[in-house]
């Protein structure tokens, strides 16, 4: 990964985008904070003012970019399908170029890191829970109804086997286009059980 031009972007920023390039270098499990605060140009104080952990770097703002989404699909109105609300936040929030260089280290970082497995599984629980509810309200049915949780599971699946495609395309391929082709895999229609 190019190191980042320090004049050009704010530490927490330079912070996270040196750890990426250490990460992707060197291996998550290999890299301290204090290597990433020396590569930054900063004390790990500084790193600590910004990230509570190494993790913390590697994910940046992808808990927020999560939730954004999570409260789009919430917004969608009730006369679409689920497949439809999907596919339109999905395409609402890609940006013209699709995720980022960053996007990809991170994406590569976390498959190729075992100690990093248990966090990305606890992610998709997290995000299946949040699919459990939208779907149930959307539905009015019950949050532990099967078809509600099979559909939630699914979703997951399909984004899990989106991302892992993406990155195998080191992001050369659009994202989109992919989660697209995912679900339209899949069966979402839950109004005629």
């Amino acid at each position: 990964m190019v190191a980042p031009d320090v004049d050009q972007m704010s530490t927490r920023r330079r912070l996270e985008m040196t750890a990426l390039g250490l990460f992707d270098d060197d291996g998550y499990d290999n890299v301290t904070t204090q290597d990433i605060a020396d590569a930054a140009g900063v004390t790990q104080r500084t790193f600590f003012r910004h990230f509570p952990t190494k993790l913390d770097a590697l994910m940046g703002d992808t808990g927020e970019r999560t939730m954004v989404f999570v409260n789009h699909l919430f917004q969608q109105p009730p006369t679409m399908t689920l497949r439809e609300a999907l596919i339109h936040c999905i395409s609402e929030g890609d940006s013209p170029t699709g995720p980022d260089a960053a996007d990809v280290v991170r994406a590569r970082v976390m498959a190729a890191t075992p100690s990093l497995h248990a966090e990305i599984r606890r992610y998709d629980a997290d995000l299946e829970a949040h699919f459990v509810e939208w779907i149930a309200q959307r539905t009015r049915r019950p949050r532990d109804d099967f078809d509600v949780k099979v559909a939630a599971a699914v979703i997951v699946a399909a984004r899990r086997a989106t991302v892992e495609a993406w990155r195998n395309h080191n992001g050369s391929v659009s994202i989109t286009d992919l989660a697209h082709q995912a679900l339209d895999r899949v069966d979402l229609d839950l109004d005629s059980g």
